[in-house]
């Protein structure tokens, strides 16, 4: 994760010379983050990290309506693996939104924006068990492909929900200089309608934007 956050802020400032002041146009995003669950699904599922990926159209330097694809990849405690009797699990969760973005003192250094959304939320649980298979390998320095034993796991089972839900947050970007690039920070409040349980969480993103 540190590493990630590294080559963000280095590839922001590589490019910050080149791009210009953002202004009405096209617009794209994209970051990864923490996400810490909220509300009763946080005693069911542990906290995880996510990835966002996302571009809309700003109709003035203040105004916008962008779209977000968001992966969030979540654990499952072991006293709930305990109580299934099974060996391992992992969930995540995914959402398609889309809503408006409103941008405050686009032209200073730091600049705070509110941003929401409305769209599709799908929750999937999946219980597993580790195991061994075999997979073609290619080795460059003789030149060939050969079988070998890896380690993969079989899923016992899933659990999917999808939902409609919606989203609304606060986020800073940081530029430099003249660029249109700037590093963004950002916390939005996710939360989706679903059978037997909602969707809660509080994904922190980091990353770029143009």
């Amino acid at each position: 994760m540190k590493a990630l956050l590294r080559l963000v802020i280095v590839c922001t400032l590589a490019i910050s010379s080149f791009a210009q002041d953002a202004g009405p146009g096209l617009t794209v995003h994209g970051g990864f983050g923490y996400t810490p669950l909220v509300g009763p699904l946080s005693r069911n599922l542990d906290n995880g990290w996510n990835f966002q990926i996302g571009g809309g159209f700003m109709f003035s330097r203040h105004l916008g309506f962008v779209g977000d694809y968001q992966y969030n990849h979540l654990g499952v405690p072991q006293d709930v693996l305990n109580a299934l009797a099974v060996p391992d699990g992992n969930a995540h969760v995914q959402s398609l939104t889309f809503g408006p973005e409103i941008r405050f003192a686009p032209s200073r250094p730091i600049s705070p924006y509110l941003i929401g959304g409305i769209g599709w939320y799908r929750r999937t649980v999946e219980f597993t068990s580790p195991t061994l298979t075999t997979a073609t390998i290619f080795d460059p320095f003789f030149g060939f492909f050969f079988p070998a034993i890896v380690p993969a796991n079989v899923v016992l089972g899933s659990i999917t929900r999808d939902g409609f839900g919606g989203n609304v947050g606060l986020g800073f970007a940081f530029g430099f200089h003249e660029s249109r690039a700037r590093l963004f920070v950002e916390a939005r409040y996710h939360q989706a309608s679903m059978e037997r349980r909602d969707t809660q969480m509080v994904p922190f993103t980091v990353g770029i934007r143009w």
